[in-house]
């Protein structure tokens, strides 16, 4: 059925997409999935959960991986690290609320000693009924007394809840994409093209990271 004229009004959709803004915190909930954000120590996810029973509770023990704290670090050459949470983000906001998606969108820089270094615009992606939550993250050399600014590393940390047993990331050496398992997994992005892998202790190159993790319980 097709309608128009200027008394035609959009229906609501139904969405389970819910945003919550507490004292300090936004929730967003989007069906199987709930996170909170620190928003004033902003640190991508403060908390998630994924209602794995599908009752509709999200109780302590379907906690999910979430950020380290500290968030995102940052790492000069001289081995000082800075961290996303150390500093106040300058505005956390919803940026786009709709019953297929919302979009959180913060901007900070990231801190040590109260010294800034490198700005940031992160984005958090949510979609109605999925228990994935995307990450965007721009980083911003905003140090103009210089032309090239030098950093060792930028890392995003995640804690595993204590029911995990393993986890699980694809790889691409080649053409040929593989499955790695491992109780202690670490990855890391050299390039464009280049990334070193870290399984259990056994190291390992490879092409670019599919930025995708499994986490195993039980």
């Amino acid at each position: 059925t097709v309608e128009w004229g200027t008394e035609v009004a959009r229906r609501e959709a139904a969405s389970p997409l819910r945003v919550e803004s507490g004292e300090g915190t936004l929730t967003v909930t989007t069906g199987p999935l709930k996170a909170v954000i620190n928003t004033r120590r902003f640190n991508l996810l403060e908390r998630v959960w994924v209602d794995a029973d599908g009752n509709g509770a999200f109780e302590e023990a379907e906690a999910a991986a979430r950020v380290a704290e500290g968030g995102a670090r940052l790492t000069r050459p001289d081995g000082k690290v800075f961290t996303m949470d150390a500093l106040e983000p300058q505005s956390v906001v919803v940026e786009e609320s709709g019953p297929a998606r919302v979009v959180v969108r913060a901007r900070g820089r990231y801190g040590a000693d109260g010294q800034g270094w490198f700005a940031y615009t992160a984005r958090l992606i949510f979609q109605a009924g999925s228990p994935v939550v995307g990450i965007e993250h721009t980083l911003v050399d905003d140090d103009l007394s210089q032309e090239f600014v030098d950093m060792r590393s930028l890392e995003l940390p995640f804690v595993l809840p204590g029911t995990a047993t393993s986890v699980q990331a694809v790889k691409t050496s080649g053409r040929k994409p593989e499955t790695v398992k491992a109780q202690d997994l670490a990855i890391f992005q050299l390039d464009d093209a280049v990334s070193t892998w870290s399984a259990d202790g056994a190291t390992s190159r490879s092409g670019r990271s599919e930025g995708a993790l499994a986490v195993s319980h039980g």
